[in-house]
């Protein structure tokens, strides 16, 4: 059977010893008979041997192979082979690999067959089978044919007409453009190898992350191939994994755009994380290009850049921010009453700033308060030196301005003189006991002040009274000119003028008695003379409530009454005495901290405590 051809001779490998292959002359493939009857020579052979021979014909055989005559008894027909799996009528199929084709024959009654590949044959004995499948696992082209052998191996047919399989694979290679492990802001480019009519499917493992196209750029790290696919033949292929690394990138915050006013500063950025290095640009303006957060004073509207950087990568990542300057408002001017003024009086300074929500004051540098007005200032404090006033407007951005103009302003020192009297006065009130229905009576009145040597000049009614300009006067009262109402005016040497706070003189005539020896009361009744204190009042100072006792009163009530620096009532209260006590809880929450006078009084006589509001 044929195994190979060398230079027009064929080879033959003996299968079975029972086989004779006889060397038969041929011309064009008609066998040259003498007499009729062919002469051969027979060649008897043993299994495995190999012999050279001129020609061999098939579809001749022999009934009896020990005979050196051979007698035709019959020619058979080559068989007919087809393509059974996948089924076709054609004789030539093209296959992917990894696929199985199945071929047969429809000779029936035939025991052995052999199948040829390529013109080898594919065993070398006999095989029952009148069907062959092929695994598809290279590319190429193979022809495939089939040889029957009949009557037990000494009739052998034609060989079949050839089937052609055509095994194609299309390639699937992956070429990278860039860095397999890189940040994930730089990731690389995998190209899939072209071919004409062809089609992609790129997977991450098993994830399809792209249907199409001949290149794909990874956004996640991992195992990347491909599947090609020919569109002539239909047959795919899968490529080998390309892992691809994508390093994370740092965070970079910058912060977010904002407008500051000019001469501010601001910080940005965001928190530091270790161990990301963080780069500035530009550097004007920062405290530090270094840090994640840095304070930013910019003289312009600028762009900050941030670059981080994680060291152990070398990936980066950059954000920005942009800083817009505000407009810079326009620097006010102020203008003051004068340059000098008297304690106790105001100091008047009043902006062109137009056009300003709010205005900061300052005095020597220290903001004093915020208002939108001109501002007004009671100075009670006297000035050592001179007090420099400006002001800073805030413009409707909330954009303060650069410092006004100073104002110069000398707060002379003229302090408000005060009236001290005998009889002591409660409150704004001078009283005169003149007992047994009296009609006149006479107060002794001192003015005093903490400004040294000034000048003083008496007023009744708010007009000057001639020659009372000492620093005590006497007033006399009558009946028929009853409630007096009496100040003092203070000048002093560097000009400042100060008047006290009147005091009204008034006569009592009923329900007081003048006892000898007795000390007299602000209002000139006699002290109610009892054995122990009349009136005490705790805590004192306070900071709030006030605890008032009335202890050994012989009166059935009293007046409890609370007076101002002014001499103002500013609480009465009606005390009922039980077994001559009484109390009472003053609220003096609301008041301001200062100096108070409290006094109870009876129609016999007052006492008087001076209490502290701290």
């Amino acid at each position: 059977f044929v195994e190979n051809a060398i230079a027009g001779l064929k080879r033959y490998h003996i299968i079975s010893n029972r086989v004779r292959i006889k060397k038969l002359k041929y011309r064009d493939d008609t066998l040259i008979l003498t007499g009729g009857i062919a002469t051969v020579t027979a060649f008897a052979v043993t299994t495995g041997q190999t012999m050279i021979l001129d020609s061999i014909v098939f579809g001749i055989c022999s009934e009896n192979l020990t005979d050196t005559s051979v007698i035709p008894l019959s020619i058979y027909n080559a068989p007919s082979i087809a393509f059974s799996s996948p089924a076709t009528t054609n004789t030539t199929i093209t296959s992917c690999i990894g696929t199985t084709v199945s071929m047969s024959s429809p000779t029936a009654n035939v025991a052995e067959y052999l199948w040829y590949k390529n013109g080898y044959p594919l065993n070398y004995s006999l095989s029952p089978n009148n069907s062959y499948t092929v695994s598809i696992n290279a590319t190429g082209t193979d022809v495939y044919t089939l040889v029957v052998v009949y009557n037990g191996g000494q009739c052998v047919s034609p060989e079949s007409a050839p089937l052609t399989i055509v095994k194609s694979e299309p390639m699937a290679n992956i070429t990278v453009t860039g860095s397999l492990v890189t940040c994930a802001n730089t990731p690389p480019v995998l190209h899939a190898n072209t071919g004409a009519n062809y089609s992609y499917i790129w997977k991450r493992g098993t994830t399809i992350v792209q249907m199409g196209g001949t290149s794909y750029t990874p956004s996640i790290s991992g195992n990347h191939n491909i599947i090609v696919t020919d569109g002539n033949t239909g047959c795919a292929k899968q490529s080998a994994n390309v892992s691809v690394t994508l390093n994370p990138l740092p965070s970079a915050n910058a912060g977010i755009d904002m407008s500051i006013c000019p001469g501010t500063s601001v910080q940005i950025g965001g928190t530091n994380v270790s161990p990301i290095t963080y780069t500035w640009s530009p550097s004007a303006g920062l405290s530090n290009i270094y840090i994640a957060n840095p304070i930013a004073t910019p003289t312009l509207s600028t762009t900050y850049i941030v670059t981080a950087k994680n060291p152990i990568t070398g990936c980066k990542k950059a954000d920005t921010i942009m800083i817009s300057k505000k407009q810079s408002p326009v620097t006010p001017s102020i203008t003051a009453t004068s340059s000098s003024v008297c304690q106790g009086s105001t100091i008047s300074v009043t902006p062109n700033a137009l056009g300003a929500s709010t205005i900061n004051w300052y005095k020597n540098g220290v903001l004093l308060f915020n208002k939108p007005t001109t501002f007004v200032l009671n100075v009670t404090v006297p000035s050592a030196s001179v007090d420099n006033y400006t002001i800073k407007p805030m413009d409707t951005n909330g954009c303060l301005s650069s410092f006004s103009n100073f104002k110069p302003v000398w707060v002379k020192e003229a302090a408000i003189p005060t009236i001290s009297s005998t009889p002591a006065a409660v409150g704004s009130i001078i009283s005169l006991c003149v007992p047994n229905n009296g009609t006149s009576g006479s107060v002794l009145l001192t003015a005093n002040s903490t400004t040294a040597s000034p000048t003083y000049s008496w007023k009744l009614a708010g007009a000057y009274i001639s020659s009372a300009n000492s620093n005590t006067y006497t007033e006399t009262i009558t009946t028929t000119n009853n409630n007096k109402v009496v100040s003092v005016e203070a000048t002093y040497a560097n000009g400042c003028v100060k008047t006290s706070a009147s005091r009204t003189v008034k006569l009592v005539t009923t329900g007081c008695t003048v006892r000898d020896g007795d000390t007299k009361d602000n209002d000139d009744l006699t002290e109610i003379a009892w054995d122990n204190e009349l009136l005490s009042a705790y805590p004192n100072p306070t900071d709030g409530l006030l605890n008032v006792n009335i202890e050994n009163c012989q009166a059935t009530e009293g007046k409890l009454l609370l007076y101002n620096a002014l001499g103002q009532i500013i609480s009465e209260n009606v005390l009922y005495i039980e077994n001559g006590k009484a109390t009472r809880v003053l609220d003096l929450r609301e008041l301001a901290k200062g100096v108070y006078t409290l006094s109870f009084q009876t129609n016999e006589g007052q006492k008087v405590q001076k209490v502290i509001r701290e």
